[in-house]
């Protein structure tokens, strides 16, 4: 190239470039509302396009260069952009790095040319890449930006310009590496400099580009490790190609990421070079291969089949190499068509967000339910549907179960149930659904968009909408152990329990329904018997969970008649076949009464060969063998409060007599330490509550009777004997059984653990237990229980921890044999008192016969953290419980202060972390009648009040001082403790007093006092 052609570029087009700059910036305050392809603005960004591919090769001389500009498609975009590519490192906007010029016509009025990243490839990382193409430019390139103008702004000290509003604007802002500003007036002014400053940025990303193509790339390796910090960081959950299976990514370092599958403790680490090397094989193979092949746990598979370059066929099993955006529209395409839905919500969704992509509406790959919702609700209206919100939660849910759409959601331990969404489900537990990155990438195609539209339409709505007729399929108990199934046959129907809610049609929604059902679980199920199974449905009918005595179609609405025994509710149901199939050993049917079965593609293929003419079933392929020796569980409970409400319900169908709140608690104060001792009376469950959730959660108890001569940790954690032989303890040995099966909760229950002075042969575990810190697989695990050295054959027992999914119970009694606990002992647990009596025969429950027990997933039982700078402190969730919990501790310091025992950091922290994880159950913090209970008020007696032993004159004033706290008022003298004990005395003792601060605090402190003024001394301790 001469230097007569270059000048004569410089000179005559791009003049006319920084013109048209000048002039969109002076036009676009005052555009139209709406993007109008014939209005100016639109005119000046096809120009600014046009001149800069004609006269980019001019400026710098090269064979890679592509220009573009956008100033919006659907919407007018918030800052207007030009871009220069070099297609060897990227032609989009949406990857790479390469020049920009950002236009922002409003205040600071001009443009910021420079050389940034895009903002979506590096979301999260862009000052992380910023710096590493800083480096890499070389100080020369560097200096001979700065010389025509360009601010260093990653290691100068210089700061980058703010340009437009917005999370999109803050990411440009974020990602420059090399930035001028330019105002208005200097645009119009210097276009000759201007041009010379834009050369020199272009020949020194050319020369970027140079080095960077000439090298090996790690393009791939960058792609993997960020988009699994996106998912990480965004909590996605995903299914497997079966869809019975869920797992997310988590701890992604410089070399790979863990996926862990939610209702499992076994995780499988994911390296970068791993990736790599199966994308080589892959190629080798021709680009596809049987999904099994690329690895044999369905978690790496799916890890590596989120990365763009990768998909999963229509029928699940192969996997193959997308070489182009073609090959993917293409896979989408065929997804789509066989892609089995009921209604239109479905392929309506997915048309919404690819016209939103298409008109600039959807930039950033974050789908939520609420933006969807007034575009959903038009749209079918087009269609002639009136609907509403409930509608878009079944398509917004149920989606999940295809292989393009996900759900980002706020906590992975409270799942969204995908085969019964609802509005505010969706809203509580998902932040936001994503597109599979291959198919997101190859959305921002326009060809691509049209195709895939074209295909939905010709599929979902050609002349006229058609609806797919498909049943939904139900598993419904005929009674306890199928006691009704002949009933049901002769009859001709099925039925539902909870007589006591009277008839169904009486309520106008669930939410209505729940204050009157027994509980939220049964109310959910009621309301999916009264107003989702639909006529036509099938219905399976199930002996426990082993077996399915046969199937029926639903022919009848919903009916009531009080008189019919022993359930009012029910629904006629032509009962097809009657055969029982037994279950296979990896299959267990749920626990609930009913569950909706439909996307449990497993348990559907069971029936489909176990009974002919099921209708609906010849749709689904049944072919796929199993992918690996994991064991499948079809039904593992996916949501810790409706599990806590079912475990209530499991335990008194049992014959057992707790309160709501004693099992909440327990829960609770497992999940925030694994150490919680149980106190009370004999005979009131101590030992029975541990038990009877470790049954019925398919959990694990060993029970350990504590000696009196229990002297050192000799028979917890293990001894070395005479043979110089390790002797493992029985807290150590029940610590390494949990170790190998990860997949359960596991309880070491210590009875009458203070037979012997629990401070003498405890101590090594008390420390442990403090020292916790993240697992692997979930969760918080302890140090070494083993501080000794050990021989070299007993490696295995000198490396045992206590695994995130192990907890250790002591059951106490306070008599004449039994010894104190010391403040040590008090400090480091939770101490739940079940001494709450009534012996009344009217309050007591018949056993109904045993329920089966349901798999709670070991992650249920993990806490989120163990110390208070783990949590994100800047959210409301966090901030209302602490800073209650912190004044109400602070109130109770000035009245332990005059006893010397205030409680400190440790306390604190454990307080809060209680309240935070009691949310997740917070409806079953309730009496048997109803009352809500504080958990507060419960924290306030497991760690405050164990601590008051004595009677000198200052546990007096620690009294009376803590006994206004737990009435809300103020007391100073003796004569004000007298009044309210008194008054509770008169009140016939209640175990909570109604309308004080903190009933069952109160309550219990005038036990203690009474016992002070009547014995002289007075501790927690019954």
């Amino acid at each position: 190239m001469n230097s007569e052609s270059s000048n004569g570029g410089e000179s005559t087009l791009w003049p006319e470039f920084w013109d048209s700059c000048a002039r969109l910036l002076t036009i676009y305050p005052d555009r139209p509302a709406t993007v109008d392809r014939d209005a100016e603005v639109k005119q000046l960004e096809r120009q600014l396009k046009s001149v800069a591919e004609e006269m980019l090769p001019a400026l710098c001389e090269g064979d890679h260069w592509v220009g573009d500009a956008s100033v919006g498609k659907g919407n007018w975009a918030a800052v207007p952009w030009v871009a220069f590519f070099d297609s060897r490192e990227t032609t989009s906007a949406q990857k790479g790095v390469y020049p920009v010029i950002h236009l922002s016509p409003e205040a600071p009025v001009g443009i910021r040319i420079g050389l940034g990243i895009a903002a979506k490839a590096y979301r999260g990382r862009e000052d992380e890449k910023a710096a590493a193409v800083w480096d890499e430019l070389g100080s020369d390139r560097r200096q001979e930006l700065i010389d025509v103008g360009f601010v260093d702004v990653v290691s100068g000290s210089s700061q980058r310009t703010p340009i437009g509003s917005g999370g999109l604007a803050r990411r440009y802002d974020k990602g420059m590496v090399f930035e001028r500003f330019v105002n208005l007036e200097e645009l119009k002014r210097s276009p000759a400099e201007l041009t010379k400053a834009l050369k020199v940025l272009l020949t020194s990303y050319r020369h970027w580009v140079d080095i960077e193509s000439s090298e090996p790339t790690d393009d791939v390796g960058i792609d993997f490790l960020t988009l699994m910090r996106e998912y990480a960081d965004e909590r996605v959950v995903f299914l497997s190609p079966k869809r019975d299976r869920r797992f997310i990514i988590t701890d992604v370092d410089d070399r790979g990421c863990t996926v862990q599958r939610l209702d499992s403790e076994s995780p499988a680490r994911v390296t970068l070079s791993a990736y790599q090397s199966k994308l080589a094989w892959l190629k080798e193979q021709g680009g596809q291969a049987p999904r099994k092949e690329i690895d044999n746990t369905t978690a790496v598979q799916i890890c590596y089949l989120l990365m763009p370059e990768l998909g999963l066929k229509a029928d699940r099993r192969t996997a193959l190499i997308f070489e182009n955006d073609q090959q993917r529209a293409d896979n989408l395409i065929s997804l789509i068509q066989s892609m089995h839905a009921v209604t239109l919500y479905k392929p309506v969704i997915l048309t919404l967000v690819i016209e939103a992509i298409r008109d600039g509406e959807l930039d950033d790959n974050r789908i939520s339910f609420d933006w969807l919702l007034p575009r959903f609700v038009s749209r079918m209206r087009e269609h002639g549907k009136e609907i509403g919100e409930q509608q878009l939660a079944e398509g917004f849910g149920r989606l999940a179960s295809d292989l393009f759409w996900m759900h980002a959601h706020h906590d992975p331990s409270e799942l969204l149930d995908v085969s019964a969404p609802t509005p505010a489900k969706i809203r509580e537990r998902v932040s936001h659904a994503r597109l599979q990155e291959a198919y997101w990438e190859m959305l921002q195609d326009v060809d691509c968009q049209s195709r895939v539209l074209d295909a939905i339409e010709s599929k979902w709505w050609p002349a006229e909408p058609v609806e797919i007729d498909m049943p939904k399929y139900w598993i419904l108990a005929p009674g306890q152990k199928a006691t009704l199934w002949e009933d049901w046959q002769e009859r001709g129907v099925g039925t539902i329990g909870w007589r006591d809610t009277g008839d169904l049609s009486e309520y106008s929604s669930q939410a209505e329904l729940e204050e009157y059902a027994e509980s939220k679980a049964a109310a959910r199920m009621l309301w999916l018997f009264y107003k989702t199974m639909k006529t036509g449905d099938v219905v399976f009918a199930k002996v426990g969970r082993s077996a399915i005595c046969g199937w029926g179609i639903v022919t009848g609405e919903y009916e009531y008649d009080e008189d019919q025994e022993p359930h009012p509710s029910s629904r006629t149901i032509d009962w097809k076949g009657v055969d029982e199939h037994p279950m296979p050993s990896t299959m267990l049917l749920p626990m609930q009464t009913l569950t909706p079965m439909d996307t449990n593609i497993p348990f559907l293929c069971e029936m489909k060969g176990a009974y002919d003419g099921i209708p609906g079933l010849d749709a689904i392929d049944c072919d796929e063998e199993d992918d690996d020796d994991d064991e499948i569980e079809l039904i593992a409970e996916t949501n810790l409060a409706e599990a806590t409400e079912n475990l209530i319900d499991a335990i008194e169908a049992e014959g057992f007599i707790f309160h709501p709140w004693q099992i909440a608690t327990y829960i609770t104060a497992l999940r925030t330490k694994p150490f919680v001792i149980l106190a009370g009376v004999s005979g009131t469950g101590k030992s029975k509550l541990p038990a009877l959730v470790a049954d019925l959660t398919t959990g694990k108890m060993d029970r350990v009777s504590v000696r009196p001569d229990w002297t050192d940790s000799s028979d917890v954690l293990g001894y070395v004997d005479l043979q110089d032989r390790f002797r493992p303890g029985v807290v150590l040995k029940a610590a390494r059984i949990a170790s190998t099966d990860l997949e359960r909760y596991h309880v070491c229950l210590l009875d009458e653990m203070n037979l012997a002075r629990v401070e003498h042969y405890f101590a090594e575990v008390l420390s442990s237990v403090e020292d916790r810190r993240k697992a692997t697989t979930g969760g918080f695990q302890t140090t070494k229980l083993v501080a000794q050295t050990l021989p070299a054959e007993y490696r295995e027992w000198q490396e045992q921890i206590m695994p995130a999914n192990f907890g250790i119970v002591g059951t106490v009694n306070m008599d004449e044999s039994s010894h104190g606990f010391s403040r040590k002992v008090l400090d480091r647990a939770f101490t739940l008192e079940l001494s709450e009596v009534d012996l009344d025969l009217d309050q007591s429950t018949s056993s109904v016969g045993s329920m089966d027990p349901v798999y709670w997933p070991a992650a249920f039982w993990h806490c989120n953290a163990t110390r208070l700078s783990e949590c994100d402190q800047d959210s409301p969730a966090f901030r209302a419980p602490a800073e209650r919990a912190t004044e109400v501790l602070q109130q109770a310091n000035k009245c332990l202060v005059h006893s010397q025992l205030q409680v400190g950091y440790r306390t604190r922290d454990e307080v809060i972390l209680f309240l935070l994880n009691s949310e997740k159950v917070k409806d079953s913090f309730r009496t048997r009648d109803g009352k809500q209970v504080d958990p507060l008020d419960l924290a306030l007696m497991m760690k405050v009040l164990p601590r008051l032993v004595g009677g000198s004159n200052a546990i007096h004033r620690t009294m009376i001082g803590l006994l206004g706290l737990a009435h809300g008022q103020s007391m100073n003298e003796s004569d004000d403790a007298e009044t309210a004990v008194k008054s509770w005395a008169d009140a016939d003792r209640p175990d909570a007093i109604e309308g004080v601060a903190f009933p069952r605090t109160a309550s219990r402190l005038c036990l203690m006092w009474e016992r002070l003024k009547s014995e002289g001394y007075t501790s927690f301790w019954l």
